[in-house]
């Protein structure tokens, strides 16, 4: 074996025992460089099969946790920049996507897309686009708790189902978080990350699947959130109206001790009163009707008495 196969051997092994355990890992360069017995400049090799397309690198550098394939690989010419210039403890190794779609078989994970797609090389923070359609079914069953926020949501099934011996396992699932994605006519789509999909059961998996719809932009507020780890800092119109409803009742409450609205919003929303609805006329309706209630219909009654003196 030249010492070239024998890395990327060693690099394929490394990364396809872990997959198939759930972690995706890559190898970290110093532990390669460890069980690499052959003779030769270690960064050599390593650049010859970045170069020919077999290998790629993650490096702490760019990425606070280089053991996982989170986002997309840089180009080839910088890879190749930094692992002359980086320690070997700070970067990991992984077969690019050409190798394993050599090296892996096409019934492997089969079932599982979401989770073949990361066996595959996909980075963990990519998504899939959604149609709005596939939480119908989790809406419509009680056993299930869907969250809604200004642009995002999760879903699981509640403790007490997740508990249950009646329950089959490929329900037990939960989906740690949603986004919010438009297309160029502003139709809202579910965007969903591969790392967050691949934990669905098989069952569940094929169900997304059936509800893939074409690619569309992650909305500004979530990418923030959620991939850069950074909160936005103008919320949506829906939580300014949370805040006026809150302040108006601390301000009443201050003034005649009493206060305008029976209930207060919470960041947990009614899907009627989130983003993530079909621009339809029934929908538009249930829109206007949720407000309604929340607004005219939640002020107390007696706010506006007035007492004789």
């Amino acid at each position: 074996m030249s010492e070239l196969s024998d890395l990327e051997t060693l690099v394929l092994d490394f990364f396809l025992t872990s997959a198939r355990n759930g972690r995706f890992n890559g190898v970290r360069a110093a532990d390669a460089i460890a069980r690499h017995t052959q003779t030769g400049s270690f960064q050599e090799l390593l650049a010859q099969l970045i170069e020919g397309g077999s290998i790629e690198c993650v490096f702490a550098r760019r990425d606070v946790n280089p053991h996982i394939k989170r986002l997309p690989i840089l180009p080839k010419d910088k890879q190749i920049e930094w692992v002359k210039i980086e320690s070997l403890d700070s970067y990991c190794l992984y077969p690019s996507p050409a190798l394993l779609a050599e090296k892996i078989s096409p019934i492997e994970l089969a079932d599982r897309p979401f989770s073949r797609a990361l066996l595959l090389g996909e980075a963990q923070l990519a998504f899939a686009t959604f149609e709005l359609g596939v939480l119908g079914r989790y809406r419509n069953d009680p056993r299930f708790v869907v969250q809604f926020h200004d642009y995002m949501g999760d879903m699981c099934i509640s403790g007490e189902y997740y508990d249950s011996i009646k329950v089959p396992d490929r329900d037990k699932i939960s989906v740690e978080s949603f986004g919010l994605g438009l297309n160029a006519d502003l139709i809202p789509h579910i965007i969903v990350f591969y790392r967050y999909l691949a934990d669905l059961t098989p069952e569940h998996q094929q169900y997304w699947n059936s509800f893939v719809a074409d690619h569309v932009p992650m909305c500004e507020p979530y990418f923030q959130s959620a991939v850069i780890g950074d909160w936005w800092e103008n919320r949506s119109i829906r939580y300014a109206i949370q805040e006026e409803m809150r302040l108006i009742n601390e301000m009443a409450n201050a003034a005649f001790s009493k206060r305008l609205f029976r209930n207060e919003m919470t960041d947990d929303l009614s899907f009627d009163l989130s983003a993530f609805l079909v621009p339809s006329s029934d929908n538009f309706s249930s829109f206007i009707h949720s407000w309604d209630k929340l607004l005219s219909d939640n002020i107390e009654k007696d706010f506006f008495e007035t007492r004789l003196i």
